[in-house]
């Protein structure tokens, strides 16, 4: 009689086990729109992830469920995709990348009082929603500062010119960094040349910049506007040491080749910079599906989420809250990660240099 009450005990474990609700996670980036190359990079990543995570039994005892929601890359198409996610009975939301877009969705999250990780929304004020909203990434005023004291410590830099994209509120942000950080430590900003997003022709603020000959140009927006502005300095016959943000990447070389090297940009990774993490990471998936770092970034939000839930030994959305609130020197693939009190974490900035068609490593800044 013992035998089959033990036996039936065993087979309600597991029964339980097996049929054990998941643990559903919002997932919210852009699949379509001019952020979708971004947002597909970060959907499958998260998949690749997960997919592991549940191989080896997923968080306390049960499997991970994501439920994916579209943004459309505009702030309309992140509310709509915050708004269907409440009805999805999640526990917590990663995303998104674009900070428009992650801000719309972490008001809605913060007033239902549901747990948000972005791997790569940098503005300030997404975090300063409120308690429930966090990051895995750095924030453009620390990587506007460090990009400043490279150029005034490592570059000797004395002057500088800015060029600002008015239509991103990533661009305006940067380029105020930048700029303070730049004259408090005594250099001096020659001119600051602002453009609409869609503007294609330079030529008058490039013959501004041969008139002026700054020591550096720093260019806050993305990759196309930094490509066009490089290529047509680099055709007009000047030689600039242009500086960039994390809007960089190495893909500007399939639009401008070796024209683009020798210049300098703040980023979230490398893989020469040394993280055991990271180096598990590139061994497990290959750079291809690295994607530049978004599936370390990834790795970052989705595991301190993660390892809130263990440690809260609860899928409830205040103690998962409490938990990340609580993080302290997790072992990031971007760095160990802390979060202060505003939900952002203190982590290493990288500075890479464009060459030879690719990136190398040149210093990691810790605050």
């Amino acid at each position: 009689m013992r035998k089959l009450i033990l036996i039936g005990l065993l087979c309600s474990f597991f029964a339980s086990t097996a049929f054990a609700e998941p643990v559903r996670i919002g997932v919210i980036f852009a699949k379509t729109g001019r952020a979708a190359g971004v947002g597909k990079d970060f959907f499958k990543a998260i998949h690749l992830l997960v997919e592991d995570l549940n191989a080896s039994g997923g968080v306390i005892g049960r499997q991970i469920e994501l439920v994916e929601f579209d943004n459309f890359s505009t702030s309309l198409g992140a509310k709509k995709a915050g708004l269907d996610t409440l009805q999805a009975n999640v526990v917590a939301v990663l995303g998104s990348s674009w900070s428009s877009n992650t801000k719309v969705i972490a008001e809605i999250f913060q007033k239902e009082g549901i747990p948000l990780v972005t791997p790569l929304a940098t503005k300030p004020d997404v975090t300063e929603v409120g308690n429930y909203i966090f990051r895995v990434c750095y924030t453009d005023p620390f990587q506007g500062q460090v990009m400043a004291k490279f150029a005034r410590a490592d570059l000797s830099a004395k002057t500088a010119v800015v060029f600002t994209n008015v239509d991103s509120v990533f661009s305006q942000s940067l380029s105020r960094e930048f700029s303070r950080s730049f004259e408090r430590l005594g250099g001096k900003v020659l001119a600051n040349y602002d453009y609409l997003r869609l503007k294609t022709d330079f030529s008058s603020e490039i013959e501004g910049i041969h008139r002026l000959k700054p020591d550096v140009v720093y260019l806050s927006s993305y990759a196309r506007d930094s490509t066009l502005i490089i290529l047509q300095c680099s055709r007009m016959n000047g030689h600039v040491q242009f500086l960039g943000g994390d809007g960089w990447n190495v893909d500007m070389y399939d639009f401008a080749g070796h024209e683009i090297d020798g210049n300098y940009y703040t980023t979230h990774w490398h893989p020469q910079n040394p993280n055991p993490i990271s180096d598990k990471l590139l061994a497990r998936y290959g750079n291809e599906n690295i994607k530049g770092g978004r599936l370390v970034l990834a790795y970052d939000a989705l595991m301190v989420l993660v390892d809130a839930i263990k440690r809260a030994q609860s899928t409830d959305r205040d103690a998962i809250r409490d938990a990340l609130a609580a993080t302290e020197n997790f072992p990031g693939a971007t760095g160990s990660i802390s979060f202060n009190a505003k939900g952002d974490p203190m982590k290493p900035v990288v500075i890479l240099r464009l060459e030879n068609g690719s990136s190398s490593f040149i210093k990691a800044v810790i605050p």
